[in-house]
């Protein structure tokens, strides 16, 4: 069964990196790679909203669809697969396309090559998924041993429980610190990795509890819990950890809101969803660059922000989806190299995972409202 939905917003937040970096140039806080003399506090909103539900919701996604394939397929083909689709794209982007941009920033004066590539710049907007690969190769590593505990009573989704997901984070986040003093390593902000850590894990436990039966989050409880982040950011008064906690808080329940939007309004499948859908990945590893050379070229050019953020994030989207449609798509070879896509690919089934008492995933719609707190 496929969740049309989780697919059509796994796209979305894809392609929401596009308005992201778009945004980037004319911020008021600058600090980007490029910052151009015109800006407007309306992009910073852009920059928020991916910081509050933009990478929570992905990486809840991914978590979602890990254990759905670790249940499915066992350890050994979910890496393999895992390898393939995420892995080799990365590593071509960072070899070729994010190679060429550092070069790029260097000829503009904004880098020292190839002292940026090295430090982070090899990564650059495929940060996450870097993550999302130490999560399933984490997770994948200890499978065999945790597919037989019997967690069925407790780890779930449902009732007060959702109130507890802000002190996941945070104490994830504090362990980070502690174990970690050095927030850098090789370019890999290993900070980030502990921080969306909780959300991976809830997304296991999200695609567990569905398969077990039990109801997930209930609106209420997402509202309180948007209250909660909201007064939060509001208010310049709460104790410190309080505070921590409403910012967490405001994360989780705008990540279960935007997944419970799209479950509502867009749980279906169509063409354009559809094609949208696959050109997806091809134009975010590659709107990155186009940002830099077209707000690059921009930045001497007498405009309002507003037009110059329309003309890069309208060049990063048609150059993207035309690289898509006439060269990563017809050429084969370079689909797997981009897309993790082969021919006669076909399902890297290995060994079946556990079958557990919990009913097959596919019979269950893909978030279900809980009806009061069930315990």
């Amino acid at each position: 069964m496929r969740y049309h939905y989780l697919d059509t917003l796994r796209a979305g937040l894809m392609l929401y990196g596009v308005f992201l970096h778009g945004a980037l140039p004319y911020t008021t806080q600058g600090g980007w790679l490029l910052a151009d003399a015109g800006r407007h506090p309306v992009f910073d909103l852009i920059v928020y909203a991916n910081n509050q539900f933009r990478m929570p919701a992905f990486f809840l996604i991914g978590g979602f669809f890990s254990w759905s394939a670790l249940r499915s397929k066992g350890a050994g083909s979910h890496v393999r697969e895992r390898l393939i689709r995420i892995a080799i794209p990365l590593v071509v982007t960072a070899l070729v396309i994010n190679l060429s941009q550092s070069w790029i920033l260097s000829t503009l004066g904004v880098v020292r090559f190839p002292a940026h590539y090295v430090g982070g710049g090899w990564n650059a907007h495929l940060w996450f998924l870097v993550d999302l690969l130490i999560y399933c190769l984490a997770v994948a590593a200890v499978w065999p041993v945790v597919q037989h505990w019997n967690l069925r009573g407790w780890l779930r989704l449902d009732g007060w429980r959702v109130y507890l997901l802000p002190l996941f984070s945070m104490a994830c986040l504090k362990l980070g610190y502690c174990l970690v003093p050095s927030r850098r390593m090789g370019g890999i902000d290993l900070w980030e990795v502990f921080q969306y850590a909780p959300f991976f894990l809830a997304g296991m436990v999200w695609a567990r509890s569905l398969a077990c039966g039990h109801s997930l989050v209930g609106l209420a409880n997402l509202c309180v819990l948007l209250g909660l982040g909201v007064v939060g950011e509001l208010s310049d008064s709460l104790p410190h950890v309080a505070d921590v906690y409403a910012s967490a808080a405001l994360r989780w329940s705008t990540a279960f809101l935007c997944i419970v939007a799209f479950q509502r309004f867009a749980n279906f499948e169509s063409k354009l969803v559809k094609t949208i859908s696959a050109s997806s990945y091809t134009v975010y590893l590659f709107h990155h660059i186009i940002v830099v050379l077209v707000a690059g070229a921009l930045l001497s050019v007498t405009l309002p922000p507003a037009l110059k953020f329309l003309i890069v994030v309208a060049s990063a989207f048609a150059g993207g989806f035309l690289i898509h449609s006439y060269a990563i798509r017809r050429v084969r070879f370079l689909e797997f190299l981009f897309n993790g896509k082969y021919p006669g690919r076909g399902r890297l089934d290995g060994r079946q995972g556990r079958k557990d008492k919990c009913r097959p995933i596919s019979a269950q719609p893909a978030f279900v409202p809980a009806r009061g707190n069930v315990q």
